[in-house]
């Protein structure tokens, strides 16, 4: 036998599918409002994320330029050889660390020997083997630093376009800025300010790695952004 629902109970039971029925997806409108929020919200993150990567490249190549004179110290030290950093303008800054060897004046045999002087070894002739290339930061040739520049300050304030410092066995620390010039000792304190953007245009956060007279290097400041 078939059983049948009071009309009041069936009525009922028509209206709460009806209702069910109206609930159980979203319309195209509700939809596209969700996805124009999604849309302006990444709108307005995705820049500051990226911003904030960025300024991370920044603070790690000035911590990348403060050990790589670190290193140059500790491997003058630890080896018994004068080692140069050279630093140039290039396209955004250069460094190029030279460890500086015998040479052939040594005698054969002894060409790949430690040298501990900075004033007799020609750090610009590598044909009698005065020194070895240890090791090198180009910002203009690193794709992951593409807005990061280096430059170089004087104790006075000026900016080199270039600058030699060696490092010697005994600690001690000689600079030039003619790099066919002769080696004077460190007495000033230079800095290499690193930070994105153009020359005297900083953007965001300006990092400065101090080269102190006794040759230790460090991030001793961050300046503001110039206005």
């Amino acid at each position: 036998a078939c059983f049948a629902h009071p009309p009041h109970v069936a009525g009922r039971l028509v209206a709460r599918r009806a209702i069910g029925g109206a609930n159980s997806g979203f319309t195209m409108i509700e939809l596209m409002v969700v996805v124009i929020i999604i849309a302006v919200v990444a709108a307005l993150t995705i820049p500051s994320i990226v911003s904030r990567m960025r300024e991370r490249r920044a603070g790690e190549a000035a911590s990348r330029v403060a050990l790589l004179f670190q290193m140059a110290r500790s491997e003058a030290i630890g080896r018994g050889a004068a080692v140069l950093v050279r630093y140039t303008q290039s396209t955004r800054g250069a460094f190029l660390v030279r460890e500086a060897q015998r040479g052939t004046s040594a005698g054969a045999g002894c060409q790949s020997l430690p040298e501990p002087s900075c004033t007799i070894t020609d750090f610009n002739n590598a044909g009698p083997q005065q020194y070895r290339d240890v090791t090198s930061l180009d910002f203009g040739q690193r794709a992951e630093y593409s807005q990061v520049r280096a430059v170089m300050v004087a104790p006075g304030g000026a900016n080199p376009a270039a600058l030699d410092l060696c490092f010697t066995p005994m600690g001690r620390t000689f600079m030039r800025t003619n790099l066919n010039g002769t080696f004077a000792p460190l007495t000033g304190i230079y800095q290499a300010s690193v930070y994105r953007g153009d020359v005297g245009e900083p953007i965001g956060l300006t990092r400065n790695v101090m080269l102190l007279p006794n040759g230790i290097a460090r991030i001793v400041a961050v300046a503001e952004p110039t206005p």
